[in-house]
């Protein structure tokens, strides 16, 4: 079952693995907005049986997204909402899109060694003219406010958004400023403050046990499978299919889903009066000699 925050890629997910372990086209719809997913879907084939899945199939399970239920309080709940919503993981318009690109030019500034080095790598990613830098670095300055409007109206003028009278449409540059780090052209980084060890390191020094380790333990070993195991999971797995299929599992529906079943039991209703309303004979007319 594919679980997580909304718009982080579980459908997507899902597809690869099917079009990777079964050659097969999508099944779940993509798109790129929170809350496209609005229902359990149902068991979708992943992988044929392998050596590695003990020559069973395996299935997966899409999901719709998880809000968590509490951003905390002060700063900290408002750094959280708004990198949330630069990701794309709230709806967009529950923000100003300016809001959110000051943000996000903010990060990129610490992110970087110096100021100055941000400035140039951000206009190298979103392609701005030479003198646009030289033009931004006069204002960066702790003392001074943060010079988000000077950055979104070289955004408009490379991008051509400007309204009538030369004004910059401020708004259309901001959005394009999270397209372009949504589409991943600032590079592979995230906003939160990880530290220097990377995730994947703290998970494998993290226990013994971890998923990396046995994997790598079990491809080492040359041991033949266990029957009497692989019978004990065989049935297993053959037992939690049965009581799957078994038991009683509805998912919430959809609006579309249950205007469309309303739609459709009214014309099964206007069907059975139709068939209902008694049959008029007309009576035979006489010919005209």
């Amino acid at each position: 079952m594919f679980c997580g925050m909304p718009n982080v890629g579980k459908s997507s997910l899902l597809n690869a693995l099917r079009r990777v372990g079964c050659q097969k086209g999508k099944t779940a719809s993509e798109a790129p907005m929170p809350g496209h997913t609005r229902s359990i879907g149902g068991m979708v084939r992943v992988s044929e049986g392998s050596k590695q899945t003990a020559g069973w199939p395996v299935y997966a399970f899409d999901t719709p997204g998880i809000m968590v239920p509490y951003l905390g309080q002060g700063e900290e709940a408002g750094d959280r909402a708004f990198k949330m919503a630069i990701t794309a993981g709230i709806k967009e318009t529950l923000f100003d899109p300016y809001d959110l690109a000051a943000y996000l030019f903010h990060l990129l500034l610490l992110r970087h060694s110096s100021p100055f080095d941000a400035i140039s790598r951000i206009s190298e990613v979103l392609k701005l003219p030479p003198t646009f830098s030289s033009s931004i670095k006069d204002h960066l300055d702790a003392s001074q406010p943060l010079p988000t409007e000077q950055l979104l109206s070289g955004i408009a003028d490379r991008i051509k958004a400007v309204e009538v009278g030369g004004v910059p449409n401020l708004e259309a540059a901001a959005q394009w400023m999270l397209k372009c780090f949504r589409d991943g052209r600032f590079g592979g980084w995230t906003l939160d403050d990880v530290g220097q060890e990377s995730i994947g390191a703290k998970v494998c020094n993290s226990s013994e046990t971890s998923i990396i380790r046995l994997i790598e333990s079990n491809s080492q070993t040359n041991q033949p499978i266990d029957d009497r195991a692989l019978t004990e999971n065989s049935t297993h797995i053959e037992g939690c299919i049965s009581s799957y299929f078994a038991s009683d599992r509805t998912s919430p529906k959809s609006k579309t889903a249950v205007k469309m079943e309303a739609r459709r039991a009214k014309k099964d209703v206007q069907r059975a009066q139709q068939e209902l309303k008694p049959i008029k004979h007309r009576p035979p007319q006489s010919s005209r000699r």
